[in-house]
């Protein structure tokens, strides 16, 4: 678990997969508010998807999770990011 003030990320325990990609589920308030699905290698990261759910969006919740790998990663991928993401 890894948390800062506004969010918390918890590796999902439910998802096992044989790709090596992580699903992380995004949580605020104690409420799961979207998931993650993202592959790590040392200091790089490659984010898959991002979703935060319909009622959570526009709060910055998923500004908040590249934030915060931006401290955590030197090199970031964002894999198939729609064209609106900032």
């Amino acid at each position: 678990m890894i948390s800062d003030e506004e969010i918390t990320i918890v590796k999902d325990k439910n998802f096992n997969t044989t790709s090596g990609y992580t699903w992380i589920n995004i949580e605020a308030k104690n409420r799961r508010v979207g998931k993650a699905r993202i592959y790590g290698i040392r200091k790089r990261l490659r984010i898959n998807s991002i979703t935060i759910f319909p009622e959570f969006e526009r709060n910055g919740y998923a500004q908040s999770v590249v934030d915060f790998f931006k401290e955590q990663y030197e090199v970031i991928v964002a894999d198939r990011v729609r064209n609106t993401a900032k």
